[in-house]
């Protein structure tokens, strides 16, 4: 017989019920701060695309002003949807094929936002105007507007930017005509005359 201080006497019943709500319970909220973290690092990398991407646009622009002697394209009184002739940002400007022409010479593939099937209400694409658009003077509270042309853009990180700083924050040139104040729900603004 072996004495009594010899038996095995563990349990092997496994986990505990509360052992487990606890792993449980660390293991979502992991995957909160991942998950939460991923999204973050998701809108940033789209705003790094859109900076690239308005950065190439205004480089074409540039180029197609220098072909023509200094002048920009006109896009009238309102700005134009690059890369389309429909319309954009729910339908409230349309696309302007000449001047997608002429920015078409100088790139492979004029861009849309990196969300534009998700964003056909506002953002789908980036707009262009030159100084006589109304939409700067919109933008920039009704004052008079600051010498363009434009491209114009919303950000991922920032729906409704306020003020030139929340565009700035983000690694955008400007916001509403470069410092000056705006409504929210506008656009952020890279100013070609710089």
């Amino acid at each position: 017989m072996i004495p009594m201080r010899y038996r095995n006497t563990s349990t092997t019943g496994g986990f505990t019920l509360i052992e487990l709500l606890v792993v449980i319970s660390i293991v979502a909220l992991l995957s909160g701060v991942v998950l939460s973290s991923l999204n973050t690092a998701r809108a940033k990398s789209r705003d790094a695309k859109r900076l690239s991407e308005v950065r190439q646009l205004a480089t074409a622009l540039f180029l197609v002003a220098d072909k023509n002697g200094g002048t920009y394209p006109s896009s009238g009184t309102a700005a134009k949807c690059l890369g389309t002739t429909g319309t954009c940002w729910g339908g409230t400007f349309s696309g302007d094929a000449a001047i997608n022409a002429s920015i078409a010479e100088f790139m492979s593939a004029i861009p849309s936002d990196p969300l534009a099937s998700a964003r056909t209400s506002k953002g789908d694409r980036y707009l262009y105007s030159d100084g006589a658009s109304t939409i700067a003077q919109y933008c920039n509270g009704g004052l008079p507007y600051p010498t363009g042309p434009f491209i114009y853009w919303l950000p991922d990180a920032t729906t409704q930017p306020t003020t030139a700083a929340a565009c700035n924050n983000i690694g955008f040139p400007g916001c509403c005509g470069n410092q000056y104040t705006c409504a929210a729900g506008n656009a952020c603004m890279y100013s070609l005359s710089k």
